[in-house]
């Protein structure tokens, strides 16, 4: 019998999320956690020496990594609460959805020389809030890698197929550099490589759009494409979301 898609989650998916986020919490939080009681231990240091200038330098680093750390359990939070307590999905309208979100993106990145071009499919089926927020962090993350300077056309190309609806977006940003194909979807990546301590907490768009996307039963994926004219590849994020039934 096939069913509907759900936002049910199975034994499995809870024990990946469990297995996910304990190796981002090791990894990830543990640092700055580590930093603050180093630079403690400095400030004490510096403070009893009577070094107040370097002791209020050491202090300083102590609240940025406390707010670090703050920001991250904050973005774990909202990644594990992703799909819970959600009504059962229903037929949407991606391009409305699409140029919601890209209004939203372009107020939080405060650009205005960015423009939408929506061709193709326009229903789907699942959860409007969610498929809304899949595409603000998609198209945040165009606005935010490209020059404030720049004109940017954010594509959006979907074709509903007979069981899975794809959604294609593309722009005439930089593109993802090579090499980093293989971690734009870890948590807290940013420009390819891990947050550094000196620089505020991100990379978690590409994550929360991927679970979101997921959570449907569906996938994102991020592929390079040739095109006609163009000297280089494009880089192109791939949505795919089943259609009204899928099988068990």
């Amino acid at each position: 019998m096939p069913k509907r898609v759900s936002f049910e989650h199975d034994q499995a998916d809870s024990t990946a999320l469990l297995a996910e986020l304990a190796s981002v919490i090791a990894h990830d939080v543990r640092t700055p956690v580590r930093h603050i009681g180093q630079f403690l231990e400095f400030y004490e240091r510096e403070l009893e020496a009577g070094n107040t200038t370097q002791a209020a330098a050491h202090f300083d680093i102590v609240k940025d990594s406390v707010s670090r750390v703050s920001d991250m359990l904050d973005g774990i939070v909202t990644y594990a609460r992703l799909g819970r307590g959600l009504d059962e999905p229903t037929e949407v309208n991606l391009k409305k959805l699409a140029a919601s979100a890209f209004e939203r993106a372009m107020m939080s990145e405060e650009r205005s020389n960015a423009v939408l071009d929506y061709r193709g499919d326009e229903a789907c089926i699942g959860h409007d809030v969610r498929i809304q927020e899949m595409f603000v962090h998609l198209f945040e993350n165009a606005l935010v890698h490209t020059p404030k300077d720049q004109d940017l056309t954010v594509r959006v190309d979907v074709y509903r197929g007979e069981q899975d609806t794809h959604i294609e977006i593309r722009d005439n940003g930089p593109g993802i550099p090579d090499g980093y194909e293989k971690i734009i979807f870890d948590m807290f990546q940013k420009g390819g490589k891990r947050e550094e301590e000196d620089k505020p907490v991100g990379g978690l768009g590409l994550p929360l759009a991927r679970r979101i996307a997921r959570l449907h039963g569906g996938d994102l994926t991020f592929e390079r494409q040739s095109g006609a004219g163009a000297d280089k590849p494009a880089s192109v994020f791939v949505v795919t979301l089943p259609n009204s039934e899928i099988l068990t």
